[in-house]
């Protein structure tokens, strides 16, 4: 085996020397070891062997964990290799922290099907938070439920797609709604005024209309409803609230002012105006018009000034039918007399209609001829007869030949209108 000189210095992690065997031609070092200073033989050195890691040359060599700088990186020196990760940033890149992941712990969770936006626990620190019931109607407004102000109800009106604010039937009362100021006012001030506007024309186009419903009747014959317009009652010392119906003034190329109508359905009783007061004294109601007078204008004059049922058409003798109120004039236009009960009628009444005695000075003393079932009932028109209806005079029904029958009754209706 081939030699060679050698220096041993205090330099003892290099190399001294290469060793070779000529048998084998084996390749080995001798080295000082660096604990017992003695000189030792290394392993055979092959051709794959590592002889430096990251630039190091060190035959001992360590690792380490580190967090400088902004992105991963290694530092290699004094036989240490340093593996740099930083705690990740808005310009860092690198770890969450124990920090970063409580936060990204405490995220929304997965929304379900009700798809609740806030947890419960963060609903029940939320001191303003709004809840609703588990369900509503459609198009329903909501209202507050209690006084507590996180809590909303349906309120049971809704809007429809076509902007209708529709209102719900009170139980056992249908199509029943109020709108309404009620609060009352503080000492001394005017209680809250309430409006109803139609929406304004355009251009060429009219003002919306204002109407006012009441509910029909019921199929089996109950009454259509009433539109009742109440005034207030004035307090201790005060006036009743007055009612105003003002018509619409006319424009700068108008021919009139708008009109004030009081008119019944087509093919059904007349309508009847009473204008009347609980006062004792008279009131004075103007109405103006053009001429600054006032006119009832009649599109249907006949008027049932009264009706009286049950009178007995077997017997002879005289029923007063109407007295005309004090300061006005009856106008009658006709008389309807109708079979209420008829049983076995051979032979039917002879009677008359009238002021005078003898009762026949607007409806002649007539035999009702034909009139004997209770689906038929006699009319009579008064025309060319002059009969004064003063205030105060009594209109009678004189029978004077009762009807032949085992019952027979009769009601009468006096047609007609007053001035």
């Amino acid at each position: 085996m081939a030699s060679e000189n050698a220096k041993i210095d205090n330099n003892y992690k290099k190399t001294l020397t290469a060793i070779t065997d000529d048998v084998a031609a084996e390749i080995r070092r001798l080295l000082v070891d660096p604990t017992t200073g003695r000189l030792k033989v290394s392993a055979v050195i092959t051709a794959g062997a590592i002889s430096s890691l990251n630039g190091l040359t060190d035959e001992i060599q360590t690792f380490a964990v580190g967090t400088t700088g902004d992105d991963f990186n290694i530092v290699s020196a004094a036989g240490t290799h340093t593996f740099h990760i930083p705690d990740a940033s808005a310009t860092t890149r690198g770890l969450l922290t124990s920090a970063d992941w409580t936060t990204f712990n405490d995220k929304q969770p997965a929304m379900g099907a009700d798809d609740n936006y806030v947890t419960d626990a963060e609903k029940a620190a939320l001191s303003t938070f709004v809840v609703g019931p588990a369900s509503a109607t459609d198009n329903a407004i909501p209202r507050y439920d209690a006084t507590t102000g996180k809590l909303i109800q349906d309120s049971g009106i809704t809007i429809t797609d076509d902007n209708l604010i529709m209102f719900p039937d009170t139980p056992g009362i249908t199509g029943y709604f109020e709108i309404g100021v009620t609060a009352q006012a503080t000492v001394d001030t005017d209680g809250a005024e309430l409006d109803i506007y139609s929406g304004k024309g355009n251009g060429t186009g009219n003002g919306g209309v204002v109407c006012l419903y009441s509910g029909d009747g019921g199929a089996s014959g109950g009454d259509g409803g009433e539109v009742i317009v109440y005034a207030g009652n004035g307090g201790t010392n005060g006036n009743g609230g007055d009612i105003y119906i003002v018509p619409g003034t006319a424009g700068s190329g108008g021919s009139y002012s708008g009109s004030i109508y009081l008119q019944n359905q087509a093919n059904f009783r007349s309508a009847i105006l009473d204008i009347y007061s609980i006062n004792t004294a008279d009131k004075t109601f103007t109405f103006p018009n053009l001429t600054g007078t006032f006119a009832l204008q009649e599109y249907n004059s006949s008027n049932i000034l009264s009706t009286t049922t049950g009178i007995n058409a077997k017997t002879v003798a005289t029923t007063n039918l109407y007295t005309v109120p004090a300061g006005k004039t009856a106008i009658i236009t006709g008389v309807i007399i109708r079979c209420t009960v008829a049983t076995a009628v051979t032979v039917v009444p002879t009677l008359g209609v009238g002021i005078a005695a003898g009762e026949a000075d607007i409806m002649p003393s007539t035999a009702l001829t034909g009139l004997d079932l209770t689906t038929e009932f006699y009319r009579y028109s008064v025309e060319g007869v002059v009969v004064t209806g003063a205030a105060a005079a009594v209109i009678k029904l004189g029978i004077d030949t009762g009807a032949t029958a085992t019952t027979m009754t009769i009601a009468v209706d006096l047609i007609g209108y007053l001035i």
